[in-house]
C-alpha cells in the first residue's frame, strides 16, 4: 500500500462497508471538512426515484445506479475536482472500476473502510425502520447488501493510493482531523 499524505487536488475518496455502518454520516463530514464534492449511490437512487418508500430494489436497477456514479465521478474528476463516493462498495469488481476510473485520469485513490459489526448494523436498520431517519432499506435488499458484501483483503488496500479504516467508536472530527488536516 502506498502511504502518501493527502493529494492536494484532485484525488478519490471511496467509502466501503456495510449498509449503517456510518458510510454517509463520514462521508457528510469529510465533504464539508474538505469543501469537496460528495456524489452518494442513496442519493442518486433517490433521484431516480428508487427505494423511496422502502420497496426492493432490483439488481439491475443498481447496475444503472453505479453506472450514473461512475459517470458523475469522471465528470468531477475531469473538472478537478476531489470527489467523495459515498456507497458500500461491496465487491472488488466495483472497486476495480473505481480504481481503474482513477487510473485513467492518472487520479490518486483512497479507501476509507467504515468498520462495523453485523449485529451494529442490524440493530441500526431496525431502529431506523422505526424512526425514518433515512429512507427504510427492503429487508431483502439489506439482507442481500450484508451477505454479498466483500471486505476488501490485504492485497487489495495494497493496490489503492492509500487505505484507511473508520471505526465508529472513534470520534469522526478527530479521526478526519488527524488523517486529513494534520
Amino acid at each position: 500500500m502506498k502511504n502518501s499524505s493527502q493529494p492536494n487536488s484532485p484525488y478519490l475518496l471511496i467509502t466501503c462497508g456495510l449498509s449503517f455502518s456510518g458510510k454517509t454520516t463520514l462521508s457528510r463530514q469529510l465533504a464539508n471538512y474538505l469543501a469537496v464534492q460528495r456524489i452518494s449511490e442513496d442519493e442518486i437512487n433517490n433521484e431516480r426515484g428508487l427505494g423511496l418508500q422502502g420497496e426492493h430494489i432490483p439488481d439491475s436497477k443498481w447496475e444503472k445506479t453505479f453506472k450514473i456514479a461512475l459517470d458523475r465521478i469522471g465528470n468531477t474528476l475531469e473538472g478537478n475536482c476531489t470527489v467523495i463516493y459515498d456507497a458500500m462498495n461491496h465487491s472488488p469488481k466495483e472497486r476495480q472500476a473505481l480504481r481503474t476510473l482513477a487510473a485513467e485520469r492518472d487520479i490518486p485513490i483512497w479507501c476509507i473502510f467504515v468498520e462495523a459489526s453485523k449485529d451494529q448494523v442490524l440493530s441500526r436498520w431496525k431502529a431506523n425502520a422505526e424512526n425514518n431517519t433515512r429512507y427504510h432499506v427492503h429487508e431483502q435488499d439489506f439482507i442481500r447488501a450484508t451477505e454479498l458484501f466483500q471486505k476488501p483483503t490485504a492485497e487489495e488496500q495494497g493496490l489503492f493510493d492509500r487505505y484507511l479504516v473508520y471505526n465508529n467508536c472513534d470520534e469522526w472530527s478527530k479521526w478526519i482531523e488527524h488523517y486529513f488536516l494534520a
